[in-house]
């Protein structure tokens, strides 16, 4: 009886061999629906769930789960054009544009929220146009950094008491360099170990360490520069992107990603090229481990990098185009939601992978461990859902199940059940719908 369940739960969630069709939900260009009459720049999700998309003609969006708001000059927001967005660690909400920086001027919560283009103290954001998308990061110190295109790196560093100031200061990437090319800032990420990459015009990486103190001197130049002599595939870099692993990603004009390996790989240099492809615009790695790159002006629009797929090279990324889905193969950015869900900004507006659909290729591509759970029965489909922790939960006539990773063995890791709740554990009922 429980290989038959076994098998009716497999047959629920798994997609047939070979089958790449993703059912996207798509929200286009609708004015009179969505608001939408531009090119989507970027979406992203704040620590609410609500979701941010910049678009190129009609503005700024809101969207709570269930319609989309706008946001222009009456809240704060003085460009329809909005590339970047950041959220800071007390919750204010940073957008960056042609026409400047604006900040929200309270911390974010469910009611609508007003910008403003001054900091407490007095000091007034400064009006440097950004035409480059996602040049926006919040280190791990609370300082909110911001790419230009002929000032280097704009550094707002918060205030060190209760009350104070903010400061404001720049890390000038044009250092021993000549041109405009070495102002002009195309990726920018704070990393997880308290340093910040930059990619410039000018064709360099540099690895800026700052102090983990806010109130300390920032670096005068960085503690590395690194190049096509160092393996960097193309005289452009441009996206940087960092996983949960600490692993650095980047993309140059040319089509190529990157991945920085500090010379563990064989020839010994920092930086070893691992796909070459369309231009990647963006990249996101979802709540099962996932990679996805956002490609513009090819045949190809997205790709993904399943956990564990190995080697990491062209053979390893599987590719979605129109006949996969897609209404769009000029994908411009991508945002892994909360809810294990994937987002993508298009030209032709905004498509979502839902979470059922993360949680159920997840198990598809996994077996389940030795230890087989016990599905009770009868067995009804609930839905699966993937929590933030990597856990699927399973909702059935039964109570809800709890699937956890299990490392144990060898090859792709493997599921256990871990947990099962009824109303004996305080369920209003035992028939789970997710």
């Amino acid at each position: 009886m429980r290989a038959r369940y076994l098998l009716l739960l497999l047959l629920l969630v798994c997609r047939p061999a070979g089958a790449q069709q993703l059912p996207l939900k798509h929200y286009l260009l609708d004015a009179e629906r969505f608001g939408f009459s531009g090119e989507t720049h970027f979406v992203w999700q704040d620590r609410t769930g609500c979701l941010w998309v910049g678009h190129s003609l009609t503005g700024l969006k809101r969207y709570d789960g269930v319609r989309f708001d706008s946001f222009g000059p009456a809240d704060g927001v003085p460009s329809t054009e909005v590339n970047a967005a950041v959220e800071d660690r007390d919750g204010h909400l940073w957008l960056y544009g042609p026409t400047g920086i604006v900040r929200s001027a309270e911390p974010l919560a469910y009611t609508r929220p007003r910008f403003t283009d001054s900091l407490p103290g007095g000091v007034h954001l400064p009006t440097v146009g950004g035409d480059e998308y996602r040049l926006m990061a919040c280190d791990r110190s609370g300082r909110v950094w911001v790419g230009t295109a002929r000032t280097g790196v704009i550094g707002f560093l918060p205030p060190t008491t209760p009350g104070g100031p903010w400061r404001v200061d720049t890390l000038r990437t044009w250092l021993g360099k000549t041109g405009s090319s070495a102002r002009r800032v195309r990726g920018l990420v704070a990393r997880q170990d308290g340093s910040l990459w930059v990619a410039t015009e000018a064709g360099e990486l540099l690895d800026y360490r700052l102090p983990a103190d806010p109130a300390a001197p920032l670096p005068t130049e960085p503690v590395r520069r690194l190049s096509q002599a160092d393996g960097l595939p193309g005289p452009k870099p441009r996206l940087l992107f960092e996983t949960k692993a600490g692993r650095l990603f980047g993309s140059t004009q040319s089509g190529d990603l990157w991945l920085l390996t500090d010379g563990a790989d064989a020839g010994h240099k920092p930086i070893r090229r691992v796909l070459r492809s369309a231009a990647v615009w963006d990249m996101a790695e979802d709540a099962a481990g996932d990679l996805w790159l956002a490609h513009v002006d090819g045949s190809v629009g997205l790709r993904e990098l399943p956990t564990g797929r190995q080697p990491l090279d062209s053979t390893a990324w599987v590719a979605f185009s129109g006949a996969d889905g897609l209404v769009s193969t000029s994908v411009t950015g991508l945002c892994a939601d909360r809810e294990g869900g994937l987002w993508l900004a298009h030209k032709a507006g905004l498509s979502h992978l839902p979470t059922g659909q993360a949680a159920a290729r997840l198990l598809g591509r996994w077996a389940l461990g030795d230890a087989t759970p016990t599905l009770p029965a009868p067995l009804t489909a609930g839905g699966l859902t993937l929590a933030p922790d990597g856990r699927l939960l399973l909702g059935t006539l039964g109570g809800l199940i709890v699937l956890s990773p299990d490392s144990v063995g060898s090859g792709l890791p493997r599921f256990k059940q871990t947990a099962r709740f009824t109303t004996a554990d305080g369920l209003t009922n035992d028939a789970v719908r997710l």
